[in-house]
């Protein structure tokens, strides 16, 4: 299911994270404690996330994304894959 956007959101995570390219990003991973995604980091990711993949999420569920899979499967199915 995730697999269509888990590359998408890995990327932008990389980018907004400043992580290396090289760097493997899992469906387990926290955002906060293992990829340094803070709370005005993860604002970036929602908009971002957004205006790549055209979805909008709700503000009251981005406070739950807590790890790379959360994302992942919220926007999975927010585009209905």
């Amino acid at each position: 299911m995730t697999e269509s956007v888990h590359p998408k959101i890995a990327a932008i995570l990389r980018r907004i994270g400043e992580l290396p390219a090289s760097r493997e990003i899992t469906d387990d991973q926290s955002l906060q404690d293992d990829l340094g995604i803070d709370s005005l980091k993860l604002i970036d990711v929602v908009v971002n996330v957004e205006e790549e993949l055209g979805v909008a999420l709700d503000d009251d569920v981005v406070p739950r994304l807590v790890t790379v899979g959360d994302i992942d499967r919220y926007v999975a199915e927010l585009a209905g894959n």
